[in-house]
């Protein structure tokens, strides 16, 4: 994988900016560069290699797969 990297301040300028309702760009705040569910950036021929080494078992064993998609209860639910 040759296009996916992490976003830190210094990708702003290559990286998509996130816009406003009316067009206007939206500032970096101190929640930006959070990690997990925003600011991992890839390509789709990245996307599948990292599908095809996840599902041929080449970055974990079947058993440890399998446990990965176990579903889990949500503590503190109303």
């Amino acid at each position: 994988m040759h296009d996916t990297y992490v976003f830190t301040f210094a990708d702003t300028t290559k990286a998509t900016h996130t816009y406003k309702y009316r067009g206007r760009q939206e500032a970096l705040t101190f929640l930006d560069c959070g990690f997990g569910d925003k600011y991992i950036y890839s390509t789709p021929e990245d996307l599948l290699k990292w599908g095809q080494a996840l599902y041929t078992n080449l970055l974990f064993s079947e058993q440890r797969l399998q446990e990965v998609f176990l579903p889990t209860a949500m503590k503190n639910q109303e």
